[in-house]
């Protein structure tokens, strides 16, 4: 009786585990640790530990990234776009196609010429230009 059981069960169709695939998937992206808690970064012959909270923001340049901090620069060899999935997004957001800003970092958001805001952050000098793609992350504020 069991033989002829398996017989049917190799005759079938095998169950469909896509559904369950993607609740594992699901579930794996809600894991915390799933981001960065530093990044090694290099410094001159050597390399680095940079925290993500020492993170002021990230710059795309070409196929590289450049990671600021209050006090030094970091060319990173990985794209912003690999950058930005590696960083957790409440506390990282993308503010320009180029930009990606550390929230905690945030000092002061003006509002520029013809309505559209800019970001300064603790620790830089540099005014960032955030895209109107990208000010809605301001409204709530």
């Amino acid at each position: 009786m069991s033989v002829e059981r398996l017989q049917e069960r190799l005759q079938s169709a095998p169950p469909d585990v896509r559904e369950l695939l993607q609740l594992l998937k699901d579930a794996r992206a809600e894991q915390p640790g799933r981001y960065l808690q530093w990044l090694t970064v290099p410094s001159r012959s050597d390399f680095k530990l940079v925290t993500v909270s020492e993170v002021r923001y990230l710059r795309a340049d070409n196929k590289y990234t450049i990671l600021y901090t209050s006090d030094a620069e970091f060319l990173l060899t990985a794209t912003l776009r690999t950058s930005r999935k590696k960083l957790d997004p409440s506390l990282f957001w993308q503010i320009h196609r180029s930009i990606i800003v550390n929230v905690s970092s945030i000092d002061t958001v003006y509002r520029a010429f013809r309505g559209s805001l800019e970001v300064k952050l603790k620790g830089r000098p540099e005014l960032l230009p955030v895209s109107a793609a990208h000010a809605h992350l301001f409204k709530s504020i």
